[in-house]
């Protein structure tokens, strides 16, 4: 069965177009590939909080291959107020370099087992929104965002529109003026220090209408609208904090599935009327229990991402598909991104 299969992880090196070196990780099944996945991360998160996803992945028949933005985790060089990299370097740079890895192994494994393979991006939060600023993006054969939506603070509402509009207005810049770097601390339990540009520049995102996508200094870069191929946005319902209701795709963007997520036991939450049903989900949504599966009763930010997996392969050529999943519920949700999973260990993808 896929899930025992044996997984190796194989630590390599990304060369960006300007030259930099970034520290990076495979994850692969001992046999022949199903196909070839990048994951992206989130805003200030490590590479390390992907890895159990990463493996589940592995075991499913994907080689992914996942990474830190410069400045973050395993590619922090020194310190992190002497490193100058700011948001559109990591999609820029270091997403295109992870994508143009992904490319290349996929090719070698096509070659070497003279058939086609598909190529998924994966990305969460800025990973998932900030795509398409990576230059060649349309290598892969489908995008899926997990808690991917646009941080404008006006896609919030009560106390937490309140919450956003200090942190991006004043505390995120504020402190980051003042410290040399995005505090760790002011991020989350889990979150890395973010390099001064960085911070800086999802501060000022973070305060315009449309967030990066009305930012006119970006219209050179920003690609979104020149992607054809099969688009799953995922948001959970109780992601209150960086994840507000989604409000709409990207101006220019093709419309995605969009599908919500919750971590309570009940319907799943459907998108727009003019998504695709999810079947496969929603069939089971009466026997959801995340919060016994992943030892929690929130997902919040860290969420459904291998039922999104899932879902978005219903679009995806034959060589896509994962096998049926049966994942066990026994792993600890903190080593996880997403437990939704669990509710669907024996869904056909």
């Amino acid at each position: 069965m896929r899930n025992e299969t044996e997984i190796s992880t194989t630590p390599t090196q990304l060369r960006c177009s300007d030259g930099r070196l970034l520290q990076a990780t495979w994850h692969e099944p001992a046999g022949p590939l199903r196909a070839v996945a990048v994951v992206s991360p989130a805003m200030a998160v490590a590479s390390p909080y992907y890895r159990g996803f990463a493996e589940w992945l592995a075991r499913r028949g994907y080689a992914v291959l996942s990474y830190d933005y410069r400045g973050i985790g395993t590619n922090l060089q020194g310190r992190v107020r002497d490193e100058a990299a700011g948001l559109r370097d990591w999609a820029g740079l270091d997403m295109a370099a992870a994508l143009r890895a992904a490319d290349k192994r996929r090719q070698q494994a096509q070659q070497s087992q003279g058939q086609a393979l598909g190529l998924l991006a994966i990305g969460h939060s800025f990973g998932g929104n900030a795509v398409g600023m990576a230059p060649g993006f349309e290598c892969a054969d489908a995008l899926l965002g997990v808690a991917a939506q646009a941080a404008d603070w006006r896609f919030w509402s009560g106390l937490q529109r309140a919450k956003a509009m200090l942190f991006f207005h004043a505390l995120l810049p504020g402190l980051s003026h003042l410290l040399g770097h995005g505090p760790a601390w002011l991020l989350g339990a889990r979150a890395q220090a973010l390099p001064k540009a960085a911070a800086l520049d999802w501060a000022r995102w973070g305060r315009r209408r449309g967030y990066m996508f009305s930012d006119p200094s970006l219209q050179g870069q920003l690609g979104h609208h020149r992607y054809t191929g099969p688009v799953h946005l995922w948001n959970v319902s109780d992601d209150s904090l960086f994840g507000p209701a989604p409000r709409g795709g990207p101006s220019g963007a093709p419309v995605p599935q969009r599908r919500g997520a919750t971590p309570h036991p009940g319907p799943a939450q459907p998108g727009p009327a003019r998504d695709r049903p999810l079947r496969h989900v929603q069939a089971r949504a009466g026997r959801t229990h995340l919060a016994a599966a992943a030892g929690t009763d929130r997902a919040g930010h860290a969420s459904a991402a291998r039922a999104a997996v899932l879902s978005l392969s219903q679009s995806l050529p034959v060589k896509m598909r994962p096998s049926q999943p049966r994942y066990q519920s026994s792993r600890r949700w903190k080593r996880l991104l997403g437990g939704a999973a669990a509710s669907t260990a024996t869904a056909t993808p």
